[in-house]
């Protein structure tokens, strides 16, 4: 099983202009890019997810304001990033138990390996407990 990781992206140009920095496959996104969201317009400190995920990988970047990020393997390893950089991407393998804590104002872009499938969704935590119990070691 994979565990969450840091990705730090290149900054190529930085200049009075501003900075730019890239990500691409297969150099530091370790999967083809199939859906790009962000989420935006906190008006007030926000939690999302509470879910996992069956096949569907995620790298989230912020990039503005701060994220707090809590994850959960199915064996009750917890990892726990806070991401603030917009040069530092956080990979999430699937089958981890996701919760995001959004700071004001905060802007999170999320590049995700798969299509939108609402049957790949874990919404409830008995569920995804349960499949631990199905992972061969």
């Amino acid at each position: 099983m994979e565990i969450p990781k840091l990705i730090k992206f290149k900054k190529i140009d930085e200049s009075e202009k501003g900075c730019l920095t890239v990500a691409q496959y297969s150099e530091n996104i370790p999967f083809s890019i199939k859906r790009v969201f962000w989420i935006h317009g906190m008006i007030s400190k926000t939690t999302r997810g509470n879910h996992a995920h069956r096949r569907l990988q995620s790298v989230v970047i912020c990039l503005k304001g701060s994220v707090k990020v809590w994850l959960e393997d199915p064996f009750n390893h917890t990892f726990f990033f806070e991401l603030s950089d917009s040069q530092t991407g956080l990979f999430i393998p699937s089958l981890y138990w996701e919760k995001f804590e959004f700071s004001l104002d905060s802007i999170l872009l999320v590049l995700c390996s798969e299509l939108y499938e609402q049957n790949d969704y874990i919404w409830k935590r008995q569920d995804f407990i349960k499949t631990g119990l199905q992972i061969p070691d």
